[in-house]
């Protein structure tokens, strides 16, 4: 039995351990990109040698999707957050869930980092995908319910809208991150949550009322 360390358990200490490296993992990933983000890089950011690394992470590949599923993980607490504080129409609840995403990539570089350089990094490509398709769920659910669809005759194209919606609003905020769409975070979000509104209407359009 390992006993505690000045009052911290040694699962503790692994725990904390594991924080330090994904955080660590995100320091250098937000100053020299994930093509950077080796074992050694991230091991002396957080001060730790690579026998605790592997403590936590069998390779770089397991830690890249640490890094982005602890992303995702904050991301979905956010907008349901902001879910729950919106009002119950569409256009307030779209511009809630919007806002969410683009002001934590905003206030913090790193992430919005780690959200542009995803789509090229083969250990995160899966990871992106199903994030994507869970957002895209997420909004076909809140179109149908807060924009009065019914959920059998409008649920395949419900489902298509929210899915080009979700996908195009990654690409969307990775290109105003990069500076190509010049529009300030309040027309952005402004915009997205526009958008969902009149995907709703086209679908209740051409699917029947």
């Amino acid at each position: 039995m390992v006993r505690p360390y000045r009052g911290v358990s040694a699962e503790d200490r692994r725990s904390q351990r594991r924080s330090r490296l994904i955080e660590a993992a995100l320091d250098v990933l937000g100053a020299d990109g994930i093509a950077n983000t080796t074992m050694t890089a991230v091991c002396a950011q957080a001060g730790l040698t690579e026998r605790y690394f592997y403590e936590s992470f069998r390779d770089r590949r397991e830690l890249l999707v640490a890094v982005f599923d602890a992303w995702v993980q904050e991301l979905d607490a956010a907008i349901f957050a902001a879910l729950d504080a919106a009002a119950p129409n569409l256009l307030d609840s779209a511009r809630a869930a919007a806002g969410a995403l683009i002001e934590i990539l905003t206030d913090d570089p790193r992430k919005a980092r780690l959200h542009a350089e995803s789509i090229g990094e083969e250990a995160l490509r899966e990871r992106r995908a199903e994030a994507v398709r869970a957002h895209a769920k997420l909004l076909a659910d809140i179109m149908r319910e807060r924009g009065g669809l019914d959920q059998q005759r409008h649920e395949m194209p419900l489902r298509l809208a929210a899915l080009v919606l979700v996908g195009g609003l990654a690409e969307a905020v990775t290109s105003w991150l990069d500076g190509t769409v010049a529009m300030s975070r309040t027309m952005l979000i402004e915009e997205c949550a526009r958008l969902s509104v009149a995907a709703a209407e086209v679908v209740r359009a051409t699917a029947g009322p």
